[in-house]
């Protein structure tokens, strides 16, 4: 009973990691171009007070 216990375990790993990888590359990625997009509205937004 303890070996496929153990697989379950390693399996439930092998799956998290990569989940907690993809959700900081999506953060940072989606972040980054939030910023990007910050940075055009801020011009867009001094051009028009200018």
């Amino acid at each position: 009973m303890e070996i496929p216990s153990t697989k379950h375990t390693l399996a439930r790993r092998t799956l998290f990691l990569p989940n907690i990888q993809f959700c900081a590359w999506t953060m940072s990625t989606f972040g980054g171009l939030w910023g990007m997009e910050m940075e055009v509205l801020k011009r867009h937004a001094r051009l028009d007070i200018l």
